[in-house]
């Protein structure tokens, strides 16, 4: 058993979606948990997802923008080494 369990919540159904029902009595036998409150059904475990897909455009967009950045972070190390390091060399 789990050593701190959450307090019952009741579930309100006339915020779920339309095409979600609530299980009926004569399935809850495919329902299970086990002690770290991993949730299966019909002894297969539950999967959740928390997976970000994009549109190519987003894609695109995020690679732009991921090379900018490293372009600009390599400016600004640039820019420092000039600055510091080049003018005690050269007065």
């Amino acid at each position: 058993m789990a050593n701190n369990p959450q307090p019952l919540h009741r579930a309100d159904p006339s915020t779920w979606p339309p095409y979600v029902r609530p299980i009926t009595m004569d399935e809850l036998d495919g329902i299970g948990i086990d002690d770290n409150r991993q949730l299966y059904w019909h002894g297969k475990p539950v999967v959740i997802r928390n997976q970000i897909e994009l549109s190519t455009v987003q894609a695109i967009a995020a690679i732009i923008g991921v090379v900018a950045t490293v372009v600009i972070a390599l400016a600004a190390v640039v820019n420092v080494y000039l600055t510091h390091f080049v003018e005690m060399v050269i007065p």
